[in-house]
């Protein structure tokens, strides 16, 4: 199921020609089924859920995107200058990406607890305490996405956060079973990568 659903979002997007929208789109899949393996590691049931969430975590960057590049690559600017995501999505836009991703989401018919997560990213504390674990797995998720971007980044530099994830989600485990665990889950979600967009480069 999974699979088959990134399949058809990777052939709707990929076709087009805009490199900041391939980049979210492969973010996009690669955040899901990273959602997947840290679900299963901390023994998180509905792993449909977290990876529905995080195919759409990023909607709101890509709608904006292919509507209005324009104020799109100002708030680009706008983050790179050191302003929050949610000042520079005012500044920009005049609303935050919560609203829109909301419309999106409602339309498509998504459980309201993955638009709860969604929408409210940039406000935590607005989050249904009911859908905190979900919550903290999407942002555990996030973060690695993000790690997985820098050249410097390897499993023991990420170890503190996420030993500080792994104990809100109730796993205890040592920086060397983290290591091991982590090195399994990237070999997994590549692999699973170069089988959605090998054919698509």
């Amino acid at each position: 199921l999974q699979l088959n659903y990134a399949k058809q979002y990777v052939d709707l997007y990929f076709k087009r020609d805009e490199q900041e929208l391939k980049r979210h789109l492969k973010k996009s899949v690669r955040m899901a089924f990273l959602t997947i393996e840290l679900s299963k590691l901390v023994n998180y049931k509905d792993v449909t859920s977290t990876f529905f969430a995080a195919m759409n975590y990023y909607i709101g960057e890509m709608v904006l995107f292919m509507r209005d590049q324009k104020r799109y690559d100002e708030y680009k600017k706008l983050i790179a200058k050191g302003l929050d995501e949610k000042t520079a999505e005012l500044a920009s836009f005049g609303f935050d990406l919560g609203e829109l991703s909301t419309k999106m989401l409602v339309k498509w018919q998504m459980p309201n607890h993955v638009i709860d997560v969604i929408a409210n990213k940039e406000n935590q504390e607005e989050i249904n305490l009911s859908n905190n674990k979900l919550d903290t797995i999407l942002r555990f998720a996030n973060y690695i996405v993000k790690a997985m971007d820098r050249d410097d980044a390897t499993p023991a530099s990420l170890w503190n956060l996420a030993n500080d994830y792994l104990l809100k989600l109730d796993l205890e485990i040592d920086s060397d079973k983290w290591e091991e665990e982590i090195k399994s889950i990237f070999i997994k979600v590549l692999e699973t990568e170069y089988t959605l967009f090998h054919s698509k480069s």
